[in-house]
């Protein structure tokens, strides 16, 4: 076959490849029970890997290799996040060509990055296999990282989150861009034998994978620290009827209601009850006093328990006003707080104002005004709380709220831990935007891959999917259906301590990865110069 066959097969091998890459984030379709909807793929993810390693190797010229591994970092980023087509065009009005050339676009935006590290690859990887497999994962690192910190952050579908299945074990030493780059490694290192003939290299490199899979690299660090018992809320208020007075406020004002009345009497009443991101769909100051009173009576109104426990409520709403701006806030009522004159402004109120904001959906940044008065985005412009806030005393256990997006910022919720020892995580997450999509399940992995990092257990409270209890070491321990309206009711154990990833970033933050990436490439280019340096 020549040049021209193989070159035209490796363009739809990358587009596949890249594609596969995607799924193996949270694999789309159930498939019985060995491969269940959502689930994560590590051995997917670095099968595609190494294919499009030995395909970038054996370009050409350094511009060849930008330019396909942007088509398999594009084809990848645009199937990881292809569910905001949904939001853009079924919720957000623009017409379906756009909200389609917005998602390519973004993709192709973002796979510069990949493309700078490809061309760095080709250019400098010498003739020693794991020299140019070391190479490869700086870049690719390096890749990660700017896009999941420059301009604001985007670190979705990083493909570290394929491997909570696979190197669990490892998030809580060196966190998913240190799994990510591993996988990367022992992928450019088996295309690496394969290239150069030393098909040793490539089966220690099956054999690392394997490895890691089955060596615990450490204990447990965290300790208990008692039981919480938490009611999860999902309203399933389509996104569509969300704000519209008629009906989904309707049914949030009504239904979340009376979910926090009956917490007050029921049998085994919970210590907390969490109602998603938005619960509430509109400013407290503009619903009646009447209904404030009729909501807030059982809980001034309760009685502790034998052992002095009193239920929390926990529900996301937009807080402030147009003088001090608006924040999208996890706001907490208990009876300390619980009276009808403003309760959400009590000093003794616990409140979160979200601090990581989603670009275009709550904030608007410069220039792109026309784009969100384009899509029907309601207060798209919130003010951003700050990194570390004070968690909320519950019953004795310390509960800190983050809301939707922000954890996909392993190294900001780190801050928080190290900072406040909060013992339960809480996240309050408005995923109707989305529909059905994968996107519900690649986030479940997301918020495992916090809970391994972190040490820490994680309930989460949904509108439309998924409301979960994931435990300290990231096992799901159980979660509702998706798009069901009801209750899930979670034993949770609280924990206390720091895993090493919280150690060593909360200190340094991501700056390790940084350098070593770094000293790998300056590196690189010095031996190389050094090998085609002119003799005497």
């Amino acid at each position: 076959m020549n040049r021209s066959h193989l070159d035209r097969w490796s363009w739809a091998a990358l587009l596949l490849t890249g594609v596969l890459q995607a799924e193996s984030l949270a694999w789309p379709v159930s498939l019985g029970s060995w491969l269940e909807r959502g689930q994560a793929i590590g051995g997917l993810q670095l099968m595609c890997m190494a294919l499009a390693v030995l395909i970038i190797t054996q370009c050409q010229s350094a511009k060849e290799a930008a330019i396909k591994t942007a088509i398999f970092a594009t084809a990848w980023l645009c199937m990881s996040f292809a569910w905001l087509y949904v939001s853009m065009h079924q919720y957000g009005g623009l017409p379906a060509w756009a909200a389609a050339a917005a998602v390519l676009i973004l993709a192709m935006a973002l796979s510069l990055y990949y493309a700078i590290a490809g061309a760095v690859y080709w250019r400098w990887r010498g003739d020693h296999p794991l020299w140019a497999a070391s190479l490869f994962t700086a870049g690719w690192t390096m890749a990660e990282l700017a896009r999941g910190q420059w301009l604001t952050g985007f670190p979705w579908g990083a493909i570290g989150y394929a491997h909570v299945e696979l190197w669990g074990d490892w998030l809580r030493w060196i966190g998913v861009y240190g799994v990510g780059a591993t996988a990367a490694f022992i992928a450019a290192s088996a295309a690496m034998g394969v290239v150069h003939r030393r098909y040793g290299i490539t089966m220690a490199s099956l054999a690392a994978a394997i490895g890691m899979a089955f060596f615990n690299p450490g204990s447990d660090t965290t300790v208990s620290t008692g039981k919480l018992q938490a009611w999860l809320l999902q309203g399933n208020i389509e996104q569509d009827q969300k704000f519209n007075n008629e009906t989904g406020i309707r049914q949030a004002l009504t239904w979340y209601p009376d979910q926090w009345a009956e917490s007050i009497t029921a049998m085994n009443a919970p210590d907390l009850v969490v109602a998603p991101e938005t619960a509430i769909p509109m400013l407290p100051q503009h619903i009646e006093a009447e209904a404030w009173r009729a909501w807030l009576a059982p809980l001034l109104g309760q009685k502790p328990s034998d052992d002095g426990r009193l239920v929390h409520w926990m529900t996301g709403i937009p807080l402030g006003n147009a003088a001090q701006g608006y924040t999208n806030s996890a706001w907490g009522i208990d009876v300390k707080n619980a009276h009808v004159d403003q309760p959400w402004d009590d000093a003794k109120a616990y409140r979160y104002d979200k601090h990581h904001l989603v670009p275009m959906g709550e904030f608007i940044p410069p220039f792109f005004r026309w784009f969100t008065e384009w899509m029907n985005i309601p207060l798209g412009d919130f003010k951003r709380g700050e990194l570390v806030q004070t968690p909320w005393q519950v019953n004795g256990q310390s509960v800190a709220a983050h809301i939707c997006f922000e954890d996909v910022f392993g190294e900001e919720m780190a801050q928080t831990v190290a900072k406040t020892d909060a013992s339960v995580l809480v996240n309050l997450s408005n995923l109707g935007w989305f529909g059905g999509t994968i996107a519900l399940e690649q986030h479940l992995n997301i918020a495992r891959v916090r809970a391994m990092e972190l040490g820490r257990p994680i309930v989460r409270a949904t509108n439309t999917g998924a409301t979960a209890h994931i435990d300290h070491l990231g096992h799901v321990v159980a979660r509702m259906p998706m798009q069901v309206r009801g209750r899930m009711e979670a034993e949770v154990d609280g924990r206390s301590g720091r895993t090493p990833y919280v150690q060593w970033v909360s200190m340094w933050g991501l700056w390790p990865l940084w350098l070593i990436s770094m000293a790998v490439v300056i590196t690189a280019v010095w031996r190389h110069k050094r090998r085609n340096k002119p003799g005497p």
